[in-house]
């Protein structure tokens, strides 16, 4: 209850900063597990390792530069071209012709997924209402608890189709930057 109330207490602008970051981290956690629901109707041996790695690697190579960036550049322009980005590129996974366009795509999104965490991790504390405590601690219970919810979310998307929930996680990422 007390969070409740501490959620509507705050302005407008703040908690519809906070449902954007709720919708990208529910579409981020997500999308591997469509992605490894795609896999199994693409019949590809490898496909699991080439996820992995293409979510993986991006981030330690060029988190660090990409964490820079964001420090020097609009942290607004920033978040949104990130979700833009990432929007794009899941809806290119559905559109993809071949598996190997479809794992650069989550290379890419992969890398926009920093920046975005880069910019919550600037954005939030400044929001009105908020401090670093609060943002931060709002971030991981919010990530915590999407983490457990949303693959049984994935998987029931997935039995419309694995495209169809390709082009609704992307929306939901465009839906979020414009937000």
């Amino acid at each position: 209850m007390k969070l409740i109330a501490f959620l509507l207490s705050l302005p407008l602008s703040t908690r519809l900063l906070l449902v954007a970051i709720i919708l990208k981290s529910l579409v981020n956690s997500g999308l591997f597990i469509l992605l490894m629901l795609a896999g199994t109707h693409l019949g590809a041996s490898w496909w699991v390792t080439a996820i992995a790695l293409a979510t993986l690697i991006p981030g330690v190579l060029f988190a660090p530069a990409l964490g820079w960036l964001v420090d020097r550049v609009d942290v607004k322009t920033a978040w949104i071209a990130a979700l833009l980005v990432s929007g794009i590129c899941v809806i290119g996974i559905a559109l993809a012709p071949s598996p190997f366009i479809m794992v650069a795509l989550v290379a890419i999104e992969a890398l926009f997924s920093i920046v975005f965490g880069t910019a919550v991790f600037k954005l939030l504390p400044q929001a009105e209402g908020m401090d670093r405590d609060r943002a931060n601690s709002f971030y991981v219970g919010i990530r915590l608890v999407i983490g457990i919810s949303a693959p049984p979310l994935a998987a029931l998307v997935s039995t419309i189709g694995t495209d169809f929930g390709f082009f609704l996680f992307g929306t939901l990422y465009i839906v979020s930057a414009i937000i």
